[in-house]
């Protein structure tokens, strides 16, 4: 499984589980939201790869996926958190996460603690069911283009 790309997806039971896509199987259950996982991502803490998870419960959890332990719990949302994210801010990988109460927070998941939480946006930018964040690089081309997207398919097929 080593260097095998791995699928994170959040439940309604509050858990977080890791799949294999290519062998079609779950390979681990991460436990500790109350409510349900509205959210997950990847993110690399101290040069190690993580997970983060946005909870119904107002929490971010980051998790070891290897192990499935809880590395910390960032609390600061007064009601659900709709979706998190990485994102670089000055050269550091940062959390940011988008709450039901329109407050997107960033957080240093190295250090715990949240940085900023005076990102207020419009009411009704996040929608009663459903929401979340994503950080991207304007003008620039990401997995999502469909000519990047090509190329990297050409390539994972020449590799094969």
């Amino acid at each position: 499984m080593a260097g095998r790309e791995l699928l994170a997806s959040g439940d309604v039971d509050g858990t977080v589980r890791i799949w294999d896509p290519e062998a079609g199987e779950q390979r681990a259950v991460l436990e500790g939201h109350k409510h349900w996982v509205e959210g997950v991502c990847a993110v690399t803490v101290a040069g190690r790869q993580l997970l983060a998870s946005a909870g119904s419960d107002g929490m971010v959890r980051i998790w070891e996926p290897g192990t499935g332990e809880l590395r910390a719990s960032l609390e600061g949302d007064r009601r659900e958190v709709r979706g998190v994210c990485a994102v670089i801010v000055a050269g550091r990988e940062l959390l940011a996460s988008a709450g039901r109460d329109r407050t997107v927070r960033i957080w240093d998941p190295r250090h715990r603690r949240m940085l900023a939480d005076r990102a207020r946006v419009p009411p009704g930018l996040f929608p009663r069911v459903g929401g979340g964040i994503a950080s991207y690089r304007p003008h620039q081309r990401n997995s999502c283009d469909p000519a990047k997207r090509r190329r990297m398919n050409s390539v994972r097929q020449s590799l094969s």
